[in-house]
């Protein structure tokens, strides 16, 4: 990755290679999505096991992970992705805990250090994923797909209905921070 500075601005340039990803494991975020991907093709040990790769990474406040090593920061919308995947799990313990902890945050904002202290801006992206993992039934509806075992055509329904929302749900977001702005 090579990164340059402008007028005090981190520029960074990350070239894709067709290596592997050997660290994934390093990243929740990822982790994460691995998790919700085991739940939608039936592999509820998978989702479990990388539920709990992600979660012991857990330390009261943020994920520790390699971006967090990198930043010096905790990045909210993890917080986000961890709320989902435990309503997904339907780990009422980790739904309170993160609900709790995304609430603690202020002001909420896309990076946020140990005193719970939002840094810089709200991103629309950590906006989106924290609104809809805080307010939306979406999670939740990941449970049939276990329950029938597989990824038949009804898990691809559920998914493209899951994909249509969080759009609408960007969109309406988006919509009211320009709203907001013209204020």
């Amino acid at each position: 990755m090579d990164i340059a500075t402008k007028d005090g601005i981190a520029i960074k340039n990350v070239a894709l290679t067709p290596e592997d990803w050997v660290d994934y494991y390093e990243y929740v975020n990822l982790l994460f999505y691995e998790s919700v991907r085991g739940l939608l093709k039936g592999l509820y040990s998978t989702a479990q096991d990388s539920y709990r790769r992600a979660r012991g990474k857990f330390d009261g406040k943020g994920f520790q992970d390699k971006t967090y090593y990198a930043l010096g920061y905790y990045e909210a919308y993890k917080l986000g992705l961890a709320l989902y995947t435990a309503k997904a799990l339907s780990i009422a313990s980790d739904v309170e805990l993160f609900t709790l902890t995304i609430n603690s945050i202020s002001p909420l904002a896309t990076l946020y250090d140990s005193n719970m202290a939002g840094v810089g801006d709200l991103n629309i992206e950590t906006a989106s994923i924290i609104a809809i993992a805080l307010y939306s039934d979406l999670p939740y509806r990941l449970q049939p797909s276990i329950a029938i075992g597989g990824a038949g055509a009804g898990v691809t329904g559920i998914a493209i209905g899951y994909i249509i929302s969080a759009l609408i749900a960007i969109g309406i977001v988006w919509g009211v921070i320009r709203w907001l702005r013209r204020l």
